[in-house]
């Protein structure tokens, strides 16, 4: 069976089976403020969500988090990338985070960033939304020369600094311009039900068996 991913605020970007934005550039992509209407889809619909560079433009991240809840699939994953809010070149003048962005961007101040985030924050938000099995990790692209892609003075001296960085285990968060988290759906009422099945049936059970009560408490959830 072919998995259902929602790639939300897709933009161009292909991968996936549905897609969401807020503008819409490709007929087959669902028009949605994000952060503050429903997504158009039913509940327990989804395995996977991708959320790429959508949270730092979002002023209701409760919201969209609790949506994308809604939507996945039990066992399924959301995979939310986001830029670094300890990323030591976002604190110069004239970068994505202290106006460039909007400077440059085609739809003017309707697109803005509104926020910058640790992986520690992000993990209370992912807690907060019921996800469980969180992992998070630096990306550390921003520090790997990218082939035919020329660089100015500038965007090598940055290149080699966060190279520097990255490779000292105690600076490696400052040199990483992006963070990725991954979540889980998963609710713990059914683990303690499974848990009480389990006990009252002896010193456990045979997999058919477990498969009957894990289907049983599916339905009743």
């Amino acid at each position: 069976m072919k998995k259902r991913i929602l790639n939300v605020g897709c933009g161009n970007d292909l991968y996936g089976t549905d897609f969401v934005d807020l503008y819409p550039q490709r007929k087959e992509v669902k028009a949605c403020v994000i952060d503050s209407e429903r997504l158009p889809y039913e509940d327990n619909l989804f395995d996977e969500i991708r959320m790429d560079f959508v949270f730092e433009h979002l002023k209701n991240h409760e919201h969209a988090l609790k949506e994308a809840f809604r939507v996945l699939k039990k066992g399924g994953v959301l995979d939310l990338k986001t830029d670094n809010a300890g990323y030591w070149y976002y604190a110069l003048n004239n970068t994505t985070h202290t106006g460039r962005y909007e400077a440059v961007s085609e739809y003017g101040r309707k697109d803005r960033h509104f926020g910058l985030f640790t992986g520690h924050h992000l993990r209370n938000y992912f807690e907060d939304a019921g996800f469980k099995f969180i992992k998070i990790k630096n990306s550390y692209e921003n520090a790997k020369p990218r082939n035919n892609v020329k660089l100015s003075v500038k965007g090598r001296i940055v290149l080699i600094i966060n190279f520097i960085l990255v490779h000292i285990k105690p600076l490696r968060r400052i040199g990483c311009s992006q963070i990725q988290i991954r979540g889980t759906k998963w609710i713990k009422k059914t683990i303690a039900i499974i848990g009480e099945n389990c006990g009252a049936t002896g010193k456990g059970l045979y997999p058919l068996e477990l498969i009957k009560v894990i289907n049983k408490i599916d339905k009743n959830l």
